[in-house]
């Protein structure tokens, strides 16, 4: 449900960065004249291939509990598409990071929309495994030639041409509104049947963004070559007055669409090996997924009559059950992820989860991306990644790995990932510990939290 939800709105990002990118109407007539000769090379293209980027960066400095958290934020998107008119399909690989103190996320996204026996189909990857859906109302070719021209931007050409990857290029140069990008939005979803519409943005100020748009052609071929996109630190007065923006320092937020071939692909075809492994996407009733899930609550794992919390993997076949450890509280859980979540007053988190599918090598390695790039971040600082150790809980051998480091010079940081494996079945903590003094914490966390499983191994 999430996947499908992120890959909408991704795909709208996407189809938003194009067509500010190829929309345009101005007063001044040496820009104009440019914009209009690209316009009248690229309407009747059959087929074009783009490179999309975006990144943002934001600052958190927030107070809870009496704990004061100052943490730096990285989020990039890198997509690739092709398109072809005739007939119309899309291919499109994305590839999302996002990074925070001590955590990190990266996710690989690919979508094929081809048409097949009269239907629009979409092929998509995610999470390591492919789905195949109908699109019940696809855009027309009608609404897509509307798109054109819907922004109505007034360009200045500058003095100089500029060279893009060794081309020689005009640029073009103007102020983007959060008017022009409402103005655009609203096109675009009335042209969809169902779907998102502007009530689902919620309390999002975009009137108030701005952003600085270069556009820049091809001079010999009167083709797009690139548009960069800067919103600088605007994306904040997006989101004043909502709830906890006041915490939220937007630093940077920047987009670039690279257009590498006009008419250059033949044709987009689905691979066979994609198809037989997508599977029939189920679909949901929105309105009755919401209803029923209320925030996915109903997911949650209720305690038993002795208060504790019992797991199940995804083949149900095995079962952990967890004791809330001493001093902590409840914070969340999965029944679907098989995962469960407690905290304490001292900034330390402890996450309890099991799996069918994670192998030794998986949990030892666990941690090794975030070293990498944490080892690449000024931000911090003594970053030490330690070997495997193992402990013995009960009657269970019990694999752990420790990150330690500083953070902003100010905060000492610990984590533990450690795991168990019984019959294929993978029981494992995580802790986190995120304070200023972390000197009283040892390996002996790892005991502790592990003492709190009961391994019901068998149902």
């Amino acid at each position: 449900m999430k996947d499908k939800v992120i890959m909408k709105w991704l795909c709208l990002m996407a189809l938003v960065l194009t067509m500010m990118a190829f929309a345009g109407c101005g007063n001044n007539e040496t820009a104009q004249s440019i914009i209009e000769q690209v316009k009248a090379n690229t309407q009747n293209a059959d087929s074009a291939e783009a490179k999309m980027m975006f990144e943002m960066e934001m600052n958190v400095s927030e107070s809870t509990d009496g704990i004061n958290v100052d943490m730096d934020m990285k989020m990039s998107l890198d997509m690739e598409m092709q398109a072809t008119t005739d007939p119309a399909a899309s291919h499109m690989t994305i590839k999302y990071a996002a990074a925070a103190t001590g955590m990190n996320m990266d996710m690989d996204m690919e979508a094929y929309q081809v048409e097949e026996d009269g239907e629009t189909v979409v092929y998509g990857f995610a999470q390591d495994a492919w789905t195949r859906s109908v699109l019940e109302d696809p855009i027309d070719a009608d609404a897509i030639a509307q798109w054109e021209g819907l922004l109505d931007l007034e360009y200045s050409l500058e003095e100089k041409t500029k060279k893009v990857n060794g081309t020689e290029a005009y640029v073009l140069s103007t102020t983007i509104t959060g008017k022009n990008i409402m103005s655009f939005l609203e096109s675009y979803l009335s042209a969809m049947e169902e779907g998102f519409s502007m009530e689902e943005l919620g309390e999002l100020n975009i009137e108030d963004l701005s952003a600085d748009v270069k556009y820049y052609v091809n001079k010999a071929e009167m083709l797009p070559l690139k548009v960069t996109i800067d919103f600088g630190d605007s994306l904040g007065k997006m989101f004043e007055g909502m709830e906890g923006a006041e915490s939220v320092d937007f630093k940077k937020a920047y987009a670039e669409v690279e257009f590498t071939g006009i008419n250059t692909v033949d044709a987009i075809e689905v691979p066979q090996e994609v198809k037989d492994a997508a599977k029939e996407e189920e679909v949901y009733d929105y309105d009755e997924y919401e209803a029923d899930d209320d925030d996915t609550k109903d997911a949650e794992i209720a305690p038993n009559e002795n208060g504790d919390y019992v797991l199940y993997n995804e083949e149900q076949s095995a079962s952990m059950t967890v004791s809330t450890p001493e001093g902590f509280k409840y914070s969340y859980s999965s029944a679907e992820y098989g995962s469960l979540y407690f905290y304490d007053n001292k900034s330390i988190d402890v996450s309890y989860f099991i799996d069918d599918y994670y192998t030794d090598d998986d949990m030892a390695g666990e941690y090794e991306h975030t070293y990498d790039w944490m080892s690449d971040d000024e931000d911090y600082q003594n970053v030490v990644l330690n070997d495997v150790q193992t402990v013995t809980v009960g009657t269970k051998e019990v694999s752990y790995r420790k990150l330690t480091y500083n953070y902003s010079e100010t905060y000492f940081c610990t984590d533990y990932i450690a795991w168990t494996i019984t019959d294929g079945v993978t029981y494992s903590v995580e802790i986190e510990v995120f304070d200023e003094d972390s000197s009283s914490i040892d390996d002996s966390i790892v005991t502790e939290m592990f003492s709190n499983i009961n391994f019901d191994t068998t149902i």
